[in-house]
Order: C-alpha cells, then sequence, then structure tokens
C-alpha cells in the first residue's frame, strides 16, 4: 500500500489457475491497481494489467505514482518489465517504458528509487553479470542510461540533496574499490566524486540541506564523516574519526548539532 494524493493505492491479484503460491510460475493472474479513500464508494479499480503478469513495485514521487510490472512474454521463459506512472490528477496510468529481456541476459532484479517526480533504476542483468542505471525524467517521459558497470556493482542509490551512487568496483579477485558518483539525472552530470579504495562506504543520509557520508576504514577500526560539497568531497573536521560504525541514519533535529549512535568498534 502507498500514500498517494490524499488516498491509498494498493495492489491485488488471484493466483494463475493450479498454482500453490505465487511463486509456483511467478506471475498472479490479473493483478490489479486500486484506489481507495478510506470508504466502500470511494474504492475503485484503476487498472488491470492482464494475465501473466506481477506489480512488483509502487513508489509515490510527489505528484506521481510508479508501478513496475513484471510480465511473461511468450516464449515463457522470457520477461517484461513495464514502468508505468500515475499523475495525482488522473485515474489513467500511462506506460513510460518496457524492458524486454531474454533468456541469455535475464533481468534478475529491478529497483526503483523517487528522487522528487523523476525515478531512478538499477537494472542487474545475470548474463552479462552488469549493472546497469537509468534515469526518468518526469518532465518529458525520456529514460536515459546513466552508466554501465560490468566489473562491479551498484550498492545504493541514495536520494536527499544530491543524488548519489554508491559503486564497488572489482580491482582484484574479491576486492572493490567503494567509489561515491553523483549524477543529476544527466549522462554528462554523472560523475565520480571520490574513490575510497578499501574503505567501506558505510551510510550517506541528508543533515538539514547538506549530504553527509560516513566510511569505516577497517585496518583502522574508525568511522569518518565525509560532505559532499558540489562535485567534490570533503572531511568534516568538527567530528573526529571514531572507533566503530553508525547503527542508523542520524535524525535530523538541530542544524548545528550531529548526533550520532554507534558502537564502540569492539
Amino acid at each position: 500500500m502507498v500514500n498517494f494524493s490524499n488516498n491509498v493505492y494498493f495492489s491485488v491479484g488471484q493466483l494463475a489457475y493450479g498454482a500453490l503460491t505465487p511463486t509456483d510460475n511467478g506471475y498472479p493472474s490479473h493483478p490489479q491497481l486500486w484506489r481507495t479513500n478510506g470508504d466502500s464508494a470511494g474504492t475503485v479499480l484503476i487498472k488491470d494489467f492482464g494475465a501473466d503478469a506481477d506489480i512488483v513495485s509502487l513508489e509515490a514521487a510527489q505528484n506521481r505514482l510508479y508501478m513496475l510490472v513484471k510480465r511473461q512474454v511468450m516464449p515463457f521463459d522470457q520477461t517484461q518489465f513495464d514502468l508505468w506512472a500515475l499523475q495525482s490528477n488522473s485515474s489513467t496510468p500511462v506506460l513510460i517504458k518496457s524492458i524486454d529481456v531474454s533468456p541469455i541476459t535475464r533481468l534478475s532484479s529491478l529497483s526503483t528509487v523517487t528522487a522528487g517526480k523523476d525515478a531512478y533504476w538499477v537494472q542487474y542483468d545475470v548474463g552479462t553479470d552488469t549493472n546497469t542505471v537509468w534515469h526518468i525524467s518526469a518532465a518529458t517521459n525520456r529514460v536515459d542510461k546513466l552508466l554501465s558497470l560490468s566489473d562491479g556493482y551498484v550498492q545504493t542509490i541514495f536520494v536527499g540533496n544530491a543524488v548519489c551512487l554508491r559503486l564497488a568496483k572489482q580491482i582484484s579477485s574479491g576486492v572493490y574499490a567503494n567509489q561515491l558518483w553523483k549524477t543529476n539525472g544527466t549522462i554528462s552530470g554523472t560523475t565520480q566524486i571520490y574513490d575510497f579504495g578499501v574503505r567501506h562506504i558505510d551510510q550517506v543520509f541528508n543533515w538539514f540541506g547538506s549530504t553527509l557520508v560516513s566510511v569505516i576504514d577497517y585496518d583502522s577500526g574508525q568511522t569518518q564523516i565525509w560532505k559532499v560539497e558540489g562535485n567534490n568531497l570533503v572531511t568534516v573536521p568538527e567530528i573526529e574519526p571514531f572507533n566503530g560504525h553508525i547503527f542508523s541514519n542520524p535524525v535530523p533535529s538541530n542544524p548545528n548539532r550531529l548526533y550520532l549512535v554507534h558502537d564502540d568498534g569492539q
């Protein structure tokens, strides 16, 4: 369920004939998107996505609701992912983009992260062992491939004051360099801002308009806080490196103080 535009949106679907569980064939029959305002008269069907499909995610982004639909296509070992968007003042979802996946280059996972009205996809292709980051513009519905990574993987996308990517690039067998990238949603604006080497990017979080990054040096056992400034990354001298790591993202409560809950590294 997702709260969007003063309503709750949810998906339902019946099991395909003969299936004992939703994962028997991977697809429920005729998944549907519904909207409710909390009473019977205000609970309505928005769209039926047809047979051999599944609504795998719903993401609200300001005045847009994104739906990612996984669909089985002929032959039956092929999969298609469709990204749909629903405007807050509309009851008709619009298809933004389809990704057809062959049995050789199967798309094993696809996650959506929203930034304002836009959306970002991380696509992992098992066949080629490639991670691809896509950007979808809410203004134009344009879809751009921002980067592809075949010698590592995209760990997460963080959306706050800046849209940042955590990448792990393989530098030798079993050894990865951890990099922080920043993007403005364009190919030319997707750039690496720092390479931490084997140090681990623990968390990226928003702090009163600033994007902060906690980085762990496993050799020393210490964590250091960094700050994104434009396309650069600088240390925060007011916070000295400390032992251990942060348990959870700090909760912004005072712009002049940063409270961290961490262990002592033991």
